[in-house]
């Protein structure tokens, strides 16, 4: 649990500084309809992932990578292109959750995103990892090969690392 408010105290610091270097980079009558599209397309893709992740369940480390390995069929040549697409194929995923999307799954899903965004996400889950299979406490991600990797620990991927000083205050 302390590692769980650990990451989502590091998402949410990582989400805050790129509102504001957003906000200062970009007024709102600079915003073009494509930069608008492409936001509103991006928080749907985060919100389908979201529900996927809690429908498929596993640890938060899983939840990322599953939620990763339909960012990877993305930019695979043998599945379609969209996030949407991905998730709704007949046979491939459970079907995404309905109603409210609890709070630690959508940060799985906004982390994947920004892993995927930012290039790292294959540091994560290897290239060609595609497939999982679980019991829905853990989950087993492999590849067309058959090789099995299991979900590292995310917080280690992390870009800003606290700790705590000797007089238990957080510092970076």
């Amino acid at each position: 649990m302390k590692c769980f408010k650990y990451l989502c105290a590091k998402l949410i610091f990582c989400l805050f500084v790129g509102v504001i270097g957003f906000a200062t980079n970009v007024k709102a009558d600079e915003l073009t309809e494509e930069a608008m599209r492409a936001a509103e397309a991006r928080a749907q893709d985060v919100d389908i992932l979201s529900r996927l992740v809690q429908t498929e369940g596993g640890t938060f480390d899983d939840r990322v990578c599953v939620a990763l390995t339909a960012l990877h069929r993305v930019d695979s040549p043998q599945f379609p292109n969209t996030v949407k697409e991905n998730i709704y194929a007949p046979s491939q995923y459970a079907k995404p959750a309905k109603g409210e999307v609890l709070p630690e799954n959508l940060l799985a899903a906004e982390y994947a995103m920004q892993l995927w965004e930012s290039g790292m996400s294959y540091s994560v889950l290897p290239d060609g990892y595609l497939y999982f299979a679980g019991n829905g406490k853990r989950n087993r991600f492999r590849n067309a090969q058959g090789d099995h990797y299991d979900a590292p620990d995310i917080a280690q991927f992390i870009p800003y690392t606290t700790t705590q000083g000797p007089d238990g205050a957080l510092t970076s």
